[in-house]
């Protein structure tokens, strides 16, 4: 019965450090808007992208790579930054400077770790 047990608090956690989190956040215009993706595994990251998904279409904001820096695309270029670039790898929070109309949509991040692939 132990081992029962035992497996289902495996399983529970394993759940709460693998399943995607929502945020549903209201900001108003003109002012700085902050996303937070934080990876709380150990494994070997490679990688962190931020997107922005309008319902018609998925575009890529930001990419992080450790080997090749930063990539911001051109229309965020002076108005998002990556938080904690520099201080660890694992925190990738994004902040926007002077939200407008336009950064409305759903945003997500994506890590990339070495073996595990995309998570």
């Amino acid at each position: 019965m132990a081992y029962v047990t035992w497996l289902l608090a495996i399983l529970h956690v394993h759940k709460a450090l693998c399943e995607e989190t929502l945020w549903d956040t209201t900001v108003r215009l003109s002012e700085t808007m902050t996303l937070e993706c934080v990876y709380p595994l150990t494994h070997n990251l490679t990688q962190v992208e931020w997107t922005k998904n309008t319902g018609t279409k998925t575009v890529s904001i930001a990419v992080y790579n450790p080997n090749h820096n930063m990539h911001i695309e051109s229309n965020y270029l002076h108005r998002v930054h990556f938080l904690n670039s520099t201080v660890g790898f694992r925190n990738m929070s994004l902040s926007f400077y002077n939200a407008s109309e336009a950064d409305i949509g759903i945003y997500s991040c994506l890590f990339h770790a070495f073996p595990n692939g995309p998570w």
